[in-house]
């Protein structure tokens, strides 16, 4: 019997190839992965941030705005718009109307030129006033302050008197009783008693006169200082410049400002007045008037759409339309 021939080997279609995960795992190898292309978020960052802030409506709203940016050029710049003289041509009504605004005018501007003054004036007066009553303030209380010390050395210099005259009638009294041999008596001891008596009473009478001086003093220094305070508080009211503490300042600054404040009110009113006069006077001579002022530019369809798409695209229309193009694809799987 003939022997059996040996098998023929397998084929090898679709034996794993290299980078197959598989022969890796069997053969402790790493996988191999191709490179990848960055994807449209990584290509374009900050760029769906930007199209969602500046296009509420979504994509369809974005590719709206591509496709007019594409179609479109930037509009000009509009000329600023400019309005019609307040005044119609001056051979079509009275020239006495003008001149008599103008004559207004400068007497308004007469007018604040010397409440500016005024107030320059008003301010110096403040400073002058409160330093006066500041050295007035200082005055009084150096005069209480003498007063009081010199009150204080009066009574004791009256004191140390009233000892020095009491006890020269002691001596006295016992040169009088020697000569009358009754030094050892008991008259002698009387009188002393008698003295230190008189000299306490008068002592008592002397400290109570010097308490109601004291008192006195004290009451007109307290007296003096409420009148200054009043003073004060009465410039301040009636002078004080404006401040962070009262924006309108005292009552003579609130004069002022309310008579310029009237002045100015008085002068528009008189030459809106003469103006409008003066347009019917124009226009009953046949002026039609002048054309409305030019209206400002509608705004873009898409507000701050132009600023957030060209930082986010810096390529213009054709960057936009590949990020499109990924962002459905991506979307549409």
């Amino acid at each position: 019997m003939a022997p059996r021939p040996m098998a023929a080997p397998r084929p090898t279609f679709g034996a794993p190839l290299p980078g197959n995960a598989r022969a890796a795992s069997r053969t402790g190898g790493t996988p191999y992965r191709a490179p990848q292309a960055p994807n449209y978020a990584a290509r374009y960052p900050g760029a769906m941030a930007a199209v969602r802030g500046a296009f509420p409506g979504g994509e369809g709203e974005h590719r709206q705005y591509v496709k007019l940016a594409s179609h479109t050029q930037p509009p000009p710049a509009p000329a600023p718009a400019t309005a019609p003289p307040a005044w119609p041509p001056s051979s079509l009504f009275k020239g006495q109307r003008q001149l008599e605004v103008g004559e207004a005018e400068r007497g308004l501007h007469e007018a604040e030129r010397e409440g500016a003054t005024t107030r320059t004036r008003l301010g110096n007066q403040y400073a002058t006033s409160l330093s006066e009553n500041d050295r007035e303030r200082a005055q009084e209380l150096a005069d209480y302050n003498r007063q009081s010390a010199e009150q204080n050395d009066a009574y004791q210099k009256g004191l140390g008197l009233l000892a020095e005259s009491f006890q020269k009638l002691g001596t006295r009294q016992s040169e009088a009783a020697n000569k009358a041999g009754v030094l050892q008596g008991g008259a002698l001891l009387s009188s002393a008693a008698v003295r230190g008596a008189n000299e306490a009473k008068e002592r008592t009478k002397r400290a109570e006169a010097n308490t109601k001086a004291i008192q006195a003093l004290e009451r007109g220094h307290v007296r003096a200082g409420e009148t200054l305070d009043r003073a004060r508080a009465r410039l301040i009211e009636e002078e004080a410049p404006p401040d962070e503490a009262n924006p309108v300042g005292g009552i003579k600054y609130q004069d002022l400002a309310t008579h310029l404040a009237n002045l100015q009110a008085n002068t528009a009113w008189f030459g809106q007045e003469q103006q409008s006069l003066a347009g019917q006077e124009a226009s009953e001579a046949g002026w039609p008037g002048y054309p409305p002022a030019a209206q400002p530019p509608a705004p873009a369809r898409y507000p701050g759409a132009a600023g957030a798409v060209s930082r986010a695209f810096p390529g213009g229309t054709a960057q936009q339309r590949a990020w499109i193009k990924a962002h459905s694809r991506v979307r549409g799987r």
